[in-house]
């Protein structure tokens, strides 16, 4: 499974839940937290760290011996991808809000329906279960009972799956959301699209 493919799960579900305005009780702690995830899809797995600060999120994880890192800026419309390895890094615009495919804001519309779905046990944790339904997917969370932290995230049809460990809540150090002063800013390639 390749990296674009774990960040498109990740975006799916962490950026979308922690960019949702006024979260309902269970999903509180999504406004601003650290974890470790493993993600799973068409029987591979990949393991990655998350941090969400409101608007701001950071994406670390290592594939093939080299470790990406994406950063989301919402507030400033802009996705950073650093290179750690050649301390490089390419800014790219997000896409508006108001484009349809962006999954960022899809919690943001008022037509999106949170469904508690009763308890599950997941990895040895009573959990509540809910269905977060958009006009672009169906999302299902599991959240501790006793700690109200996210256990596990899973497309509604099964293609994919996220285990959350060492789940923390609170405010992320400004830092994680910025390119290190000493990387390089490299252009676009040649053919991705700038917007």
């Amino acid at each position: 499974m390749t990296n674009k493919t774990f960040l498109a799960l990740f975006l799916v579900t962490t950026l979308a839940l922690s960019s949702f305005g006024e979260l309902p009780a269970p999903f509180k702690a999504m406004r601003q937290f650290s974890a470790d995830q493993v993600m799973t899809s068409a029987g591979k797995s990949m393991k990655s760290k998350i941090f969400v600060d409101g608007e701001k999120t950071r994406f670390e994880m290592e594939a093939v011996g080299q470790q990406t890192v994406t950063i989301a800026r919402r507030d400033k419309k802009v996705v950073y991808m650093l290179m750690p390895t050649q301390k490089m890094y390419m800014e790219m615009p997000s896409k508006p809000k108001d484009d349809g495919q962006d999954v960022f804001h899809s919690l943001d519309n008022p037509e999106t329906k949170i469904e508690a779905m009763g308890a599950e046990t997941v990895k040895d944790q009573a959990c509540d279960k809910y269905k977060i339904t958009s006009k672009e997917n169906a999302v299902l969370i599991w959240i501790s009972s006793s700690t109200k932290f996210p256990v596990r995230m899973a497309s509604e049809d099964g293609r994919w799956m996220s285990d959350w460990e060492n789940f923390k809540d609170g405010a992320q150090p400004a830092e994680l959301f910025e390119p290190p002063a000493d990387y390089k800013k490299m252009d676009i390639p040649g053919g991705m699209p700038a917007k």
